[in-house]
């Protein structure tokens, strides 16, 4: 068994992308060393260690776009971009009775004629709360992002209003020093979306 003390940065990368059920003790520690932008892999991978209580705390820890989801005391929408994670994290939430249904809004020819696509149109029962979670548009493919170009964006803007734009990225930047006989990696923030955003940059 792999002793707490012994995790490393380096080891809880390691963990994140384990699909298996691992010990809730090392989860949370993990989760201590891990960037916040890399804790949502390990969060996926190892809900089902969480009670629904914790799983709301988790989402409030996170903030910007899943804040919502922690509100478990009336019912209401939240929004989501579909991507392959959030399906995946609303798939688990409608199966532990978390929310209710989701309903896709991203299929154009649908969007066009006015109508709406149900993943799920079975009503789940809950007792403490029930979410209608709306899908938006799919996150656009790599060459589009490379078509568009980057600009730098502030860490507060992407932790705050620009969290949820599908526009705004988080992307492990390579650093070159001494004429590239060193390399090292950091985080940094982007934004591929028009100039004309009225947030700052």
């Amino acid at each position: 068994m792999l002793a707490i003390n012994m995790l490393t940065l380096k080891i809880a990368r390691v963990i994140k992308t384990m699909q298996i059920t691992v010990e809730k003790s090392i989860v949370e520690h993990t989760w201590k060393l891990l960037p916040k932008e890399e804790s949502y892999e390990l969060f996926l991978n190892q809900i089902s260690l969480y009670t629904l209580e914790e799983i709301a705390n988790k989402f409030a820890g996170f903030g910007g776009v899943y804040a919502p989801l922690a509100d478990r005391t009336k019912r209401h929408n939240a929004k989501l971009d579909d991507t392959d994670y959030n399906r995946r994290l609303l798939e688990y939430l409608k199966s532990v009775d978390y929310i209710t249904s989701v309903l896709i809004n991203g299929d154009s020819n649908k969007s066009r004629m006015g109508r709406q696509d149900w993943i799920d149109t079975a009503t789940y029962k809950c007792v403490a709360v029930s979410f209608l979670i709306t899908v938006l548009i799919p996150i656009p493919d790599m060459q589009t992002y490379e078509w568009r170009g980057a600009r730098m964006l502030s860490l507060s803007c992407w932790k705050g209003k620009c969290f949820q734009c599908m526009w705004a990225n988080m992307e492990n930047v390579t650093i070159k020093y001494d004429w590239g006989k060193i390399q090292k990696h950091r985080f940094e923030s982007f934004c591929y979306g028009p100039k004309t955003c009225k947030f700052k940059l």
